[in-house]
């Protein structure tokens, strides 16, 4: 059975991590005029920029994938409905039996909301730390994972990058305790590139297209609004990859 796909939310969903994605090339832009000093107190600057834009990145990229799942699992529960526990009866992400007895508090509530209610509380307490984690979530709702694997890679350093950050500062605990992990800004660019890519990809999976100008979709005003976000996502593929060559020039030069 094919899934069903509410345009408008996706619509929402591509307009927030095409602003996140602008957040990130602002912060990036803003960050090669604070150049003073000598060469190594510029080049330590742009690392922790870059430290800071990969955090965020990771933010982002938890941001949509969340909410494009949520959204493909309220349209399409019945596919995934035995895997939420009922919200409110299990502190787990694995769901319990409950009894009759277990559901009197929820009279007030229909039963969609209550559903919805429970992918919801589930959702917001999950993190995707690893390409498996995400196309697990995938196969829940039968997306086919064969032309996203392609990002998974470098999705996967992305996350354990962030992840070191995060709980280890980046200190390479192979060194000694004051040796930073060495971090390239390139690299910084080609996961922006990545992440775009990837939500690309998924989006056009989800509306059973192969790419952004050949997508399935009517006239309506929001089926354009669709086309038009995509563009806008693969534009800002080929401005970060721009962005990319020239940090590779501007700190050869330092």
């Amino acid at each position: 059975m094919k899934n069903k796909v509410n345009v408008p939310e996706l619509v929402q969903i591509l307009n927030r991590l095409q602003k996140n994605i602008s957040r990130l090339q602002l912060i990036l832009k803003y960050s090669e005029k604070f150049r003073s000093g000598s060469e190594i107190e510029t080049r330590n600057y742009i690392y922790e920029i870059h430290r800071a834009v990969i955090v965020f990145l990771h933010a982002s990229f938890e941001d949509v994938f969340r909410e494009i799942i949520r959204m493909m699992y309220k349209n399409n529960y019945e596919e995934i409905i035995e895997n939420i526990p009922l919200v409110g009866h299990s502190e787990s992400s694995q769901p319990k039996k409950f009894s009759l007895k277990d559901m009197t508090k929820y009279t007030d509530l229909k039963i969609s909301e209550l559903i919805y209610m429970s992918i919801d509380h589930y959702l917001n307490k999950t993190s995707f730390n690893s390409s498996s984690e995400i196309a697990g979530h995938l196969n829940k709702i039968k997306i086919n994972c064969k032309n996203l694997n392609q990002h998974f890679p470098q999705l996967d350093k992305m996350i354990q990058r962030r992840h070191n950050i995060v709980h280890s500062a980046d200190m390479d605990p192979e060194l000694k305790l004051e040796k930073l992990n060495d971090i390239d800004p390139a690299v910084t660019f080609t996961w922006i590139a990545t992440v775009i890519n990837f939500v690309v990809d998924l989006t056009c999976n989800i509306i059973d297209s192969k790419n952004p100008d050949t997508v399935k979709l009517s006239k309506k005003p929001e089926h354009e609004e669709l086309r038009k976000h995509l563009r806008n996502l693969m534009t800002q593929t080929f401005l970060t990859l721009g962005n990319l060559s020239n940090t590779e020039l501007s700190l050869k030069k330092e």
